[in-house]
């Protein structure tokens, strides 16, 4: 079976030129090549380069919106990487007595 229909994924090339700047620069888009992964019910959900060097973590994301799920790294407080805080607590199966 298809990949694209199997699991309603679309994917559209826009060619840098003179007719497409707009609408490069519109989607803020710094650099080439360059994707952007929209979801059906939350619209833009991530920005990514595309290369040869980035490939896999591009692949890894699409799968995570296609199929609901995502492998994290086992890092502790990794929440704090993204947001700046985490209240997420070391070792949660410790009951305070």
């Amino acid at each position: 079976a298809d990949f694209h229909a199997a699991h309603k994924v679309n994917f559209v090339e826009v060619p840098l030129n003179k007719r497409t700047t707009v609408l490069h620069q519109a989607l803020g888009v710094p650099s080439l090549p360059w994707t952007h992964i929209y979801h059906p019910d939350a619209g833009l959900v991530e920005e990514r380069t595309v290369n040869k060097k980035h490939i896999d973590e591009v692949r890894q994301c699409l799968r995570c919106y296609v199929y609901g799920e995502c492998d994290l790294d086992d890092v502790p407080a990794s929440c704090e990487n993204l947001y700046g805080e985490c209240e997420i607590e070391d070792d949660p199966t410790e009951v305070e007595t």
